[in-house]
């Protein structure tokens, strides 16, 4: 018995076999390719009146609002030190909250299959570093021609019949109007 056809089915064998897993690996590499296609064409931006992929056209981008406020803001520190003979490096992370401004962002499109405008609108929310204003006393406007505002009347018991005394009357006479007792 010659080894030589055994050896030489053999080594068949093995390109046969090295053959079908190129072919396979090219296959899978292909089908890879056609789902990496499908994938992008379906995330693709489409115009909304005529559903063609990749035609929207940026015409304008403009901040329609901004509102201020707090909100929570995450800060990192890295401490780097050395124990002995070996360096040290710590990450802190941190929460504080922070003046943040919350911007609504519109960005109108236009297609360049059909033309029609289309618009996306969107919001982010970053940390506020623009100097506050500085806050004012509110102006006190004075009328001078307004009639003055009268006092507001207060009235005291007296301690032995009862009666209410205005205040006013209090300073100058300081009796009671109804028994004459002194307050």
């Amino acid at each position: 018995m010659k080894a030589g056809p055994w050896v030489l089915g053999f080594l068949g064998f093995v390109f046969l076999l090295f053959i079908g897993i190129v072919l396979a690996l090219g296959i899978i590499g292909i089908l890879m390719i056609l789902g990496a296609g499908a994938w992008a064409y379906s995330d693709a931006p489409k115009c909304p009146s005529c559903h063609w992929p990749w035609t929207l056209r940026q015409v304008s981008r403009k901040v329609v609002s901004q509102q201020r406020g707090f909100g929570v803001v995450t800060r990192s520190e890295t401490h780097v030190g050395t124990i002995g003979n070996q360096s040290t490096s710590n990450v802190v992370q941190r929460q504080e909250r922070a003046p943040t401004v919350t911007s609504t962002i519109r960005v109108d499109f236009v297609c360049r299959h059909c033309g029609k405008p289309a618009f996306k609108q969107f919001a982010t929310t970053q940390e506020d570093f623009a100097p506050r204003p500085a806050q004012h006393a509110p102006q006190v406007v004075v009328n001078v021609n307004a009639p003055p505002t009268p006092k507001p009347q207060t009235f005291l018991h007296c301690r032995y019949c009862g009666a209410l005394n205005p205040s006013e009357n209090v300073g100058r006479a300081m009796h009671c109007l109804s028994c004459g007792a002194t307050l």
